[in-house]
């Protein structure tokens, strides 16, 4: 489980951050968050469906249809797939909302492994003059454009929902003990219901 610190000059001048090289983290992970920037892409090659979350609807690629396991990653950390959703490509970086406010603030996952001191490898959080380095503006910058593009997401997901196009998923799963409900509580639109409207 992820342990999102906020970046700050106060705990984080003087480290640095290595960047992931495989894909180990998310092992565990079966469903992505996806933002419409990324739908192109992703829609090609991952089943997309919503999970039902705080009482609302959230648009997921579906990486597993079993919970707390991702069959797109090799037990090397491999990615086997085509597309990479950017909830996960972003790793270990992750943007949080800030308790009772609209705002957000980029966290690093310190349990990653992959904060370090500054005499080893990898990139400065900060520069010599305290302000942030070009390497974290960059993902600052990929961050902001990601959260736009969820907040229109997040709209248009509301929209269907609020029309009642969006419908559970009766995935069935052949087991050895016959057909049995996909453990993963999927939702999809419904094309009749979409099309009537």
């Amino acid at each position: 489980m992820p342990h999102f610190t906020a970046i700050s000059r106060e705990s984080h001048a003087g480290k640095k951050w290595q960047r992931f090289t495989g894909y180990s983290f998310a092992s565990t992970t079966a469903l992505a968050p996806v933002v419409g920037v990324e739908l192109g892409r992703t829609a090609l090659a991952l089943p997309l469906g919503f999970f039902q979350e705080a009482g609302r609807f959230v648009l997921v690629a579906v990486l597993s249809l079993a919970p707390n396991r991702n069959m797109l990653v090799a037990p090397d950390g491999r990615w086997l797939g085509g597309d990479v959703p950017a909830y996960l490509r972003s790793y270990p970086f992750a943007l949080v909302p800030q308790q009772g406010t609209e705002q957000t603030v980029l966290c690093i996952d310190t349990d990653s492994g992959l904060v370090v001191e500054d005499s080893a490898a990898g990139e400065d959080f900060f520069g010599q003059d305290g302000n942030i380095s070009p390497a974290l503006k960059s993902v600052l910058d990929v961050f902001n454009e990601l959260e736009r593009s969820r907040r229109t997401t997040d709209a248009a997901v509301g929209a269907l929902a609020e029309a009642g196009v969006i419908q559970p998923w009766p995935i069935k799963l052949k087991t050895e003990q016959g057909e049995q409900p996909a453990p993963v509580g999927l939702y999809r639109v419904d094309e009749v219901m979409l099309n009537a409207l």
